[in-house]
């Protein structure tokens, strides 16, 4: 079964959105007002709530609303987060609001524009950021069968997704529960060690911790520059963003060197990397600590201790709960506390365990994101073929 495709205004009105200015008078009142940011979240689905709204007075001053049961696309940064609002709501200029000129069952066309997400990118135009314009939007080509098609592809996807999506729920959950039961066994494994006692951080290090570079110039030839979000997974210099090497030669002290340490200290903390010969001549950013032990401590060992319970609770004392953007200092790290081996065959004999447990917790969550991969495609491909007719129900 096939249907012909029409042109997206031929269904919908498109509404463009808008920000008032910061006056009190416009905010904190009883109309949701959309972004992006409140679209990514719940992308394909239904929106209910905002991070903020206006007032009555704020959408009449800057912005603009859609009625309950309309659609609200984001088309820019990024261009393609698609959510059904369930009550009257406003959106800024990052989105538009798409209101059906007919009677239609918006959820089949939620499904479909989620659906065109390519389409809709490739449309996308700018020399600054990439934006989808009112009338790109417009000549987007749709396709709209009966009312009563509508409803019966809605349905069926609306249960199959369901699904699919329970299933999503669950894997991600085991997922985060590989985290959990790794983080625990660490934890355990220092309070458990046979020759353990409590001392500081500094007391296992050849030199302070130090900050890296901290307004880099990248350029196209130069020294290696690893970032917060380069830690995971770190095994080559390859592909890394570059630095100037007479900038680099200024923070010499935190150019890589066999052993070392590198641990997140901004925003997201914890995250770590050992540094092996393939990683030896990198620079770092601010956000991250290089962390230099002395060689009778198994570097591994100390990166097996970084995000283990005892950890957290202590970088959590020092930056906050409420910190938006936690940075932890490097005094602070050093006169953290650790609970470390005093037996130099017992260090090496944690070290091994840690890195088989390490890699047995990794080979775990790469079955569980494959499995999440598959459940994605499959999802995909299921309401693809389900909006355009290639499937009959």
């Amino acid at each position: 079964m096939s249907w012909s495709e029409v042109p997206l205004r031929r269904v919908f009105r498109i509404v463009n959105g808008g920000t008032p200015t910061s006056d009190d008078q416009f905010w904190n009142g009883d109309v949701p007002w959309a972004t992006p940011v409140d679209l990514g979240p719940v992308d394909g689905k239904y929106l209910a709530s905002t991070q903020r709204n206006l007032t009555e007075e704020g959408v009449r001053m800057g912005s603009r609303v859609v009625p309950e049961d309309s659609l609200i696309l984001s088309t820019r940064a990024p261009i393609g987060y698609i959510a059904q609002t369930t009550s009257r709501t406003a959106f800024n200029q990052g989105c538009r609001g798409l209101i059906p000129n007919t009677l239609v069952d918006m959820r089949y066309f939620r499904y479909q524009l989620w659906a065109l997400r390519e389409e809709l990118v490739s449309r996308g135009a700018g020399s600054t950021f990439m934006e989808l314009s009112t009338e790109a939007l417009a000549a987007v080509p749709i396709v709209a069968p009966s009312l009563h098609e509508q409803r019966r592809i809605a349905d069926f996807l609306d249960a199959e997704t369901a699904k699919i999506d329970q299933i999503a729920a669950i894997r991600s959950l085991q997922a985060g529960q590989l985290d959990e039961r790794e983080s625990s066994w660490r934890s355990q494994m220092f309070l458990e060690s046979d020759s353990g006692a409590w001392m500081r951080v500094k007391h296992l290090l050849r030199a302070r911790p130090r900050y890296g570079v901290l307004v880099p110039e990248f350029v196209d030839i130069g020294v290696p520059f690893i970032r917060v979000n380069n830690l995971w997974g770190l095994t080559s210099l390859d592909g890394l963003a570059k630095i100037p090497e007479e900038l680099s030669a200024q923070y010499s002290r935190t150019v890589t060197t066999l052993g070392d340490v590198l641990v997140s200290v901004v925003g997201s903390l914890g995250k770590v990397a050992v540094v092996g010969e393939s990683l030896v001549g990198a620079n770092t950013a601010r956000a991250v600590a290089v962390v230099r032990l002395n060689p009778k401590h198994p570097p591994s060992l100390f990166a097996s201790w970084i995000g283990t319970a005892q950890f957290e609770q202590q970088a959590l004392l020092v930056t906050g709960a409420d910190s938006a953007q936690p940075t932890l200092g490097m005094e602070d790290l050093a006169n953290f506390s650790v609970r470390w081996p005093a037996d130099d065959a017992e260090r090496k004999a944690m070290a091994h365990a840690a890195i088989e447990h390490q890699l047995e917790t990794a080979a775990a969550q790469a079955a569980t994101n494959r499995q999440l991969a598959l459940l994605a495609e499959r999802r995909q491909a299921l309401i693809t073929a389900a909006v355009t007719g290639g499937i009959s129900l």
